[in-house]
């Protein structure tokens, strides 16, 4: 069993810095959803199991090395080497922030949990370095921004037990096959974390008429991440999780387009960027926004452009292509736009015009 200063050592040799962060911290109690200020938590006396209250002595029998102070009936079993609920009590979360929004069926997918040690402040061999657990589900980026989540949590909340077995685990465990336990076991409290705060969160439905924030930034993400492959009504609902007729009916809703045509717009938006910004072929772009040959994609940029890529691309040979025309309506929020075409990254070598 490891001791303190064994601990200390450990834990020192794989500290590494924090993951890239949005600079935003939450912190949540286990109750309700998580804020970006500390609630006052009243936490339960800890000390002995029963207590007896001696009155004071009168008179002769008095004497003045007599305590009054609470006897222990029971005594406090002995500390172990390790505490590792206090451990516990320093562990934070990273996750994308989304997660603290979408729906449980939504963050469960894939869920997994990797345990690091990182470096913080403080003085001492391992009061700068904390324990920290990033959480990932299938949905999530590995290149998003992370959010900070401190726990505060009762020290006798089943969570926080939890986590007290990952850390012991981690530091006890030899071996390949304790290395894969004590990976199973992070996995699971990633799991435990996410039905936990899905369950802490006040009961909501759906507004009927619209589509959820998270469910239109993942639909739209999923058109930016496939715009080269067949997008038809029934994936892009599905990605959605809703039927093909109630999907086409909120996203014209959402973005005053049907899904059609916001892909078909994106397509163009996108093709006009790589004709302004690069020398990419013409039959390159067609294959990259999602069109059968160069004649199709020339057929669909005139009839949404009234000109011809290659006229475009003469047009606005030299200029930096800004313009971009909402593809939301009125009064849409600012976040979605952060999905239009312009927000798709160019790689280096489709600058280049490189035929890969």
């Amino acid at each position: 069993m490891f001791v303190e200063d064994q601990y200390a050592r450990f834990v020192a040799e794989r500290a590494k810095p924090p993951p890239l962060t949005s600079g935003d911290t939450f912190h949540w109690d286990g109750r309700g959803t998580a804020s970006r200020s500390v609630r006052p938590h009243v936490e339960e006396p800890i000390g002995c199991a029963a207590q007896l209250a001696l009155p004071p002595a009168t008179g002769h029998q008095a004497s003045p090395v007599e305590s009054t102070r609470p006897m222990c009936i029971l005594p406090s079993p002995p500390a172990p080497a390790i505490d590792w609920a206090k451990k516990a009590a320093r562990l934070t979360l990273y996750l994308d922030p989304e997660l603290l929004l979408a729906p449980l069926h939504d963050r469960l997918p894939g869920a997994t949990g990797a345990l690091m040690w990182l470096h913080g402040q403080g003085e001492g061999l391992t009061s700068s370095v904390h324990p920290a657990l990033v959480v990932h589900t299938v949905y999530t980026s590995l290149q998003v921004e992370c959010a900070e989540l401190v726990l505060h949590l009762p020290i006798n909340d089943s969570l926080h037990s939890h986590i007290a077995q990952v850390l012991q685990a981690a530091v006890d465990t030899e071996g390949e096959a304790g290395q894969l336990y004590a990976e199973a076991l992070a996995d699971a409290l990633a799991v435990h974390f996410l039905r936990r705060y899905a369950a802490a969160q006040p009961a909501r439905r759906e507004v009927a008429g619209r589509i959820t924030p998270y469910k239109l930034r993942h639909t739209l993400a999923y058109i930016q991440a496939l715009l080269e492959e067949k997008l038809s009504l029934a994936t892009l609902a599905a990605v959605a999780q809703m039927s093909p007729t109630h999907f086409a009916h909120l996203c014209k809703h959402a973005t005053g387009l049907a899904p059609h045509q916001y892909v078909s717009l994106y397509r163009i938006e996108y093709s006009k960027r790589l004709l302004a910004e690069t020398d990419v072929p013409l039959i390159d772009i067609s294959a990259q926004v999602g069109c059968a040959d160069q004649s199709h994609f020339t057929a669909l940029f005139r009839r949404h452009v009234a000109m011809t890529p290659n006229v475009y691309r003469s047009t606005t040979r030299g200029l930096l292509h800004k313009s971009c025309p909402s593809l939301f309506a009125s009064g849409q929020h600012e976040e979605w736009r952060a999905c239009s075409p312009t927000s798709r990254p160019i790689s280096p070598s489709h600058r280049a015009g490189s035929l890969l």
